[in-house]
């Protein structure tokens, strides 16, 4: 869990290419955060990761869900191979959908040594 105590201004992307300005006051912001990992069989791993985010403690018009879906396999100790989803906010403004803003990485990751 975190709690931001100082105001900011950032870019936020607006989905058409561009960005608007967001920005939070000097208000303490709450992002309790809750992860849930789990392998299913051995060579395959599973995370699932949301954050709320509540900006200045507004309840009602600054609340925004970022989730995190990833599978990752590992067929050897060297090698992992991956597939992670990314939704920058589950309860988007009205007229907008969850699948708006979404991201989509492959990865692949290597381990040198013994």
């Amino acid at each position: 869990m975190s709690i931001d105590f100082n105001s900011a201004e950032t870019d936020v992307p607006d989905g058409m290419g561009g960005s608007i300005k967001s920005g939070n006051g000097i208000k303490p912001d709450l992002n309790p955060s809750l992860g849930i990992a789990t392998n299913p069989v051995a060579p395959l791993s599973v995370v699932l990761f949301a954050t709320l985010q509540v900006v200045d403690f507004d309840f009602t018009n600054k609340l925004k869900v970022p989730a995190t879906a990833r599978v990752q396999f590992s067929p050897n100790a060297k090698l992992d191979l991956g597939l992670e989803f990314t939704f920058l906010n589950m309860k988007p403004d009205e007229g907008k959908k969850f699948y708006d803003d979404r991201f989509l990485t492959l990865f692949l990751a290597s381990r040198f040594g013994k």
